[in-house]
């Protein structure tokens, strides 16, 4: 039991240094997103355009090529949909990026004001959390409307190189316990 217990701190202290290092990549990664924020929104208005468009185009083949019965239009007619949003996006990356920008700000407009509504009816325990998040949504919706179509070319460079910034801070805490679990293995041995 003893080796046993010496073998698994040793490998987690191996396996995580590369933990380690992937986090502390993704936060440089983040902050350089963060840096070139206009760069990062049009390069991933890009790719989810090359991706929309790929989408498009498999549904439009797996239309040609099935039987077509009256419910198997919807098929087309996504495909159709897809196709042209991702040619669009990609041709036109300023354009979706206002219009991606558009519906985020409308989508946290709406989330708060459900939330905040929902938080009065229900009154559930601690109810005012959930009425400070909706508050918190409404109140970025109507920042990031507030400021369109300027927000577009920022809002979602921003949100990726944050998200890769956190998820590099979490990689790096995962390291951090990962690395406390074995130091607690080897003494207690």
């Amino acid at each position: 039991m003893t080796e046993l217990g010496l073998d698994a701190a040793e490998t987690v202290k191996r396996t995580g240094r590369w933990t380690l290092v992937a986090g502390i990549s993704q936060v440089v990664l983040g902050l350089f997103a963060i840096m070139l924020v206009g760069a990062t929104t049009l390069v991933t208005v890009v790719i989810l355009g090359v991706i929309l468009a790929a989408t498009g185009l498999v549904d439009v083949i797996d239309f040609v090529g099935t039987a077509r019965t009256r419910h198997s239009w919807w098929k087309l007619a996504r495909g159709v949909l897809f196709a042209v949003a991702g040619v669009v996006a990609v041709a036109r990356p300023e354009t979706a990026a206002a219009a991606v920008t558009l519906l985020m700000a409308a989508l946290l407009l709406a989330s708060g004001i459900f939330r905040m509504a929902a938080a009065y009816v229900g009154r559930p325990p601690r109810w005012g959390w959930i009425v400070a998040a909706g508050t918190l949504s409404v109140l970025l919706g109507a920042l990031i409307l507030l400021r369109w179509p300027s927000s577009s070319i920022w809002l979602i460079g921003m949100f990726v190189g944050v998200e890769m910034m956190f998820h590099g801070w979490t990689m790096v805490m995962v390291w951090l316990g990962f690395r406390t679990m074995a130091t607690n293995v080897e003494q207690a041995m």
